[in-house]
């Protein structure tokens, strides 16, 4: 997402976003799994402040995220992001490249607020990308 207002107050947009369920969101999710094939690794797109991966990890699941944001970022680790080498800061589609090295995914996350930033075919590139 190029959005230079995201990036410049991205401590206002974490703080007025707060609002929502997220530990309820993620418990959710990752409650649709069965018992014999849990949900082991978690990826987040447009991840923002990361707060779903954080309460994941909370949880047992080894989490990775992606947004366009440093600043996102750096208040995600600050919030309980546990592994700054997973969390990759780049546009999407392409930043989903950065993770050709990572494990096989068992969830990727992407929630509408953050999908419904890509065009038609900027989301046609991310699910299609190897």
């Amino acid at each position: 997402m190029l959005n230079n207002l995201y990036k410049e107050f991205a401590a206002y947009y974490a703080t007025i976003t707060n609002d929502r369920d997220f530990k309820g969101q993620i418990k959710c999710i990752l409650d649709t799994y069965d018992a014999e094939s849990p949900c082991n690794t978690l990826l987040e797109l447009f991840a923002g402040q990361s707060v779903h991966s954080i309460e994941a990890m909370r949880q047992g699941t080894d989490s990775w995220a992606v947004d366009s944001s440093t600043e996102m970022k750096e208040l995600a680790i600050a919030n309980g992001f546990n592994n700054a080498g997973q969390y990759v800061v780049g546009n999407l589609p392409e930043a989903i490249l950065d993770f050709a090295a990572a494990p096989k995914f068992d969830c990727v996350l992407g929630l509408f607020n953050g999908i419904c930033n890509l065009t038609t075919e900027g989301l046609f590139d991310l699910l299609m990308s190897p």
